[in-house]
């Protein structure tokens, strides 16, 4: 799960820099292994000991998530002429 937004999309990639010179990528420079969410484009580097949280139980990929019902709201001006 991203712990940014919150999706299980969160998939282990490799990234690379490059030098560029003018905007063109000239010599690549050395590649990391990195965590990636391919919604929000987060990003961490592989750590030792750490893994991205997996999806609860209740998760189903492609199906909306089980909303709760709007719940009153009470304050300043609510319900008040």
């Amino acid at each position: 799960m991203c712990p940014r937004c919150n999706n299980a999309a969160v998939v282990s990639a490799k990234s690379r820099v490059w030098f560029e010179l003018f905007f063109v990528p000239l010599i690549p420079m050395p590649s990391s292994h990195v965590w990636l969410c391919t919604i929000c484009q987060w990003e961490v580097p592989h750590q030792q000991g750490y893994e991205p949280a997996l999806p609860g139980p209740g998760f189903h990929p492609g199906q909306p998530p089980q909303l709760q019902p709007p719940q009153p709201v009470y304050g300043y001006g609510v319900g008040q002429k």
